[in-house]
């Protein structure tokens, strides 16, 4: 996709009333994405493409489209996991709760979801529980933050990560966002070729990789 056709802006659009028409592709207001993520891109094209993507992950969720899905790799203080935190807080706070037609009438349910640090995840494994994993395999909006993280238990994790990513990567009703310091290439390496793979299993422009310096050293 052309990015400077993706990222057009339409005046006066609004955050609130694109999330209200999200059922359609629509051109994105840059700049109003950047204050709503509190987000500065430095019209630095990589940086504006993962900012659209994050952003057009949370339409997706908000529209009820099937298995929204979004990868953010590659450099260190990039922003990944400050966007993949924004997301979660909507979520938190909006995102999670539906509306259902019951017998009684309309009424509010509330949908599972969870931020976790992927090295948060491992101390757990390692203190033998490893409870939560079934619930990364089946809460509806689930983050993975920086799953390069754990340098010597890639290997040990491996299995793991791969059958939470294989879980979800089709599934309708799942709303995934997964960050790394790592790119495909290396994930591949260092965990294994199967998970980079599941990754990219819904198309290519759902995973953006970066290579931009640390956010201190931008202008």
């Amino acid at each position: 996709m052309n990015t400077a056709k993706a990222i057009g802006e339409v005046a006066g659009k609004s955050i609130t009333r694109a999330l209200a028409h999200s059922t359609k592709v629509v051109p994105l207001n840059m700049p109003e994405w950047e204050r709503w993520f509190n987000f500065k891109t430095f019209n630095d094209p990589q940086l504006m493409r993962m900012l659209e993507a994050a952003a057009r992950f949370i339409l997706d969720v908000r529209a009820g489209n099937r298995c929204p899905w979004q990868v953010l790799v590659g450099s260190t203080n990039a922003g990944k996991t400050h966007l993949a935190r924004r997301c979660w807080q909507w979520w938190d706070r909006a995102g999670k709760w539906k509306k259902i037609l019951g017998k009684f009438g309309e009424a509010n349910v509330v949908r599972s979801g969870q931020f976790v640090r992927w090295v948060d995840f491992i101390r757990e494994c390692y203190n033998k529980d490893s409870s939560r994993a079934d619930d990364l395999i089946d809460d509806e909006f689930v983050v993975i933050d920086d799953i390069g993280a754990g340098t010597d238990t890639r290997k040990w994790m491996a299995d793991k990560l791969y059958a939470i990513v294989e879980h979800r990567c089709d599934a309708p009703n799942k709303s995934t966002l997964i960050t790394a310091n790592l790119s495909l290439e290396q994930i591949a390496a260092e965990f294994d070729p199967r998970i980079a793979g599941r990754l990219i299993r819904n198309g290519s422009d759902k995973v953006v990789n970066v290579k931009v310096p640390d956010f201190c050293l931008r202008k």
